[in-house]
């Protein structure tokens, strides 16, 4: 909960599974004991949460209103790109974005068998609801199905603004790999029936082993994986429909390139993608010192995103499912020549209705009600200096 307030649901279900007990008591158990285990249970954890979360300290009940709403609605504002239309991300998004995500970044054979074991374990409850009182098995498997059905209902019907992909509700795919794993135990016994169980288990090992060299091709950019129910073959398309490398691990490997193809000489980077620091910090001292970043006069930059048109010799690139993710290029022919006029004009589009738009990690951003404008960036060595203008 500390870290997802969407963890809550654990909280619930655990709690649903005490109560079904108190209706159906099993093992001869009375209902004191399983009283007193929902009283130790509810008591610890909330207990737990306010201890470790000293933000509630001074209000807990209001702060936790508080923060369900802003979380579920956070004011973080970036362009977002979803089927191809940009979306700001503080905006309601479209209530497929989520389901759409999550399908074509899991791999086909966890998708299928999950949606079969969920589609078997709805099937069982409806038909037999009485069975769950009873079998605790099948009451366990049914929490599992809550725990992945009703965060995904809770961001459609709240319109909460999930962006860079599905990554807030990343904790999804744990119950939903359970799932799958009891759809696979029902395949295969359903096949076994059939007299086909190795056409089952052949099936099975096919589509893992597709999965692990389509993982291995792409090392070490496994996070950019998609599965082939988006189109992976046409050039740019992925780039053109969705969010790729939005944390940029790949700008490393344009730094490294840098480094190898001039192995002595101090390397001068205009680039001033944000985050480009990180990887700066995590290279050896000796490669580390040679790289001079946001460099005014800089000889090379680094693109990641190609919302941009550049001019100079490109001398390095990657490509992930025939999609640019980083380029590094020579500046000595020229400068951008058509810069974020792309950005300028989708911007003019979204305030037109009265918002205020920010979109930079480093040049503008809002604290304390204030609109906080750095006039001078800070230069990698020392980040917690700027000349600030407050309105």
């Amino acid at each position: 909960i500390n870290l997802r307030i969407m963890g809550v649901v654990l909280l619930v279900a655990v709690a649903a599974m005490l109560f079904l007990d108190l209706v159906h008591i099993p093992d001869g158990r009375d209902r004191k004991h399983i009283l007193a285990s929902v009283a130790v249970f509810l008591f610890s954890c909330l207990l737990t949460v306010y201890a470790t979360l000293p933000y509630l300290w001074s209000d807990p009940i209001g702060h936790v209103v508080e923060w369900f709403a802003t979380l579920s609605h956070h004011p973080y504002n970036h362009l977002q790109l979803f089927r191809g239309e940009w979306l700001l991300s503080r905006d309601s998004h479209p209530p497929e974005y989520v389901p759409v995500w999550f399908s074509i970044t899991t791999p086909p054979t966890v998708l299928v068998l999950g949606v079969v074991g969920i589609s078997v374990l709805m099937l069982r409850g409806f038909a037999a609801p009485a069975d769950v009182l009873r079998d605790t098995r099948l009451r366990f498997w049914l929490m599992l199905v809550g725990c992945f059905v009703a965060p995904v209902l809770a961001v459609m019907v709240l319109s909460a603004n999930v962006y860079n992909g599905w990554r807030q509700v990343y904790f999804l795919y744990a119950p939903f790999c359970l799932l799958a794993m009891f759809g696979l135990d029902w395949t295969l016994s359903f096949f076994w029936n059939l007299r086909l169980k190795f056409l089952a288990y052949g099936a099975v090992v096919t589509c893992v082993l597709a999965v692990a060299v389509s993982m291995v091709s792409i090392h070490p950019n496994q996070h950019l994986y998609f599965t082939f129910l988006v189109d992976r073959t046409t050039p740019e398309h992925l780039s053109d429909s969705y969010e790729l490398d939005y944390q940029r691990y790949s700008v490393r490997q344009g730094l490294e390139h840098l480094l190898d193809k001039y192995p002595s000489s101090p390397i001068y980077v205009a680039s001033r993608l944000s985050g480009i620091q990180r990887h700066h910090h995590i290279l050896p001292p000796e490669d580390r010192h040679r790289l001079f970043l946001w460099s005014e006069d800089g000889e090379f930059t680094i693109n990641d995103t190609y919302r941009s048109e550049f001019e100079g010799d490109e001398i390095y690139s990657l490509k992930i499912y025939n999609n640019m993710i980083v380029s590094v290029r020579d500046l000595s022919l020229g400068r951008d020549v058509r810069g974020d006029g792309f950005r300028s004009q989708i911007y003019l589009d979204a305030i037109s209705s009265g918002g205020l738009i920010i979109d930079s990690d480093w040049d503008v951003y809002l604290m304390a009600g204030r609109l906080v404008y750095i006039r001078e960036s800070c230069s990698v060595g020392d980040t917690d200096d700027g000349f600030f203008l407050h309105l």
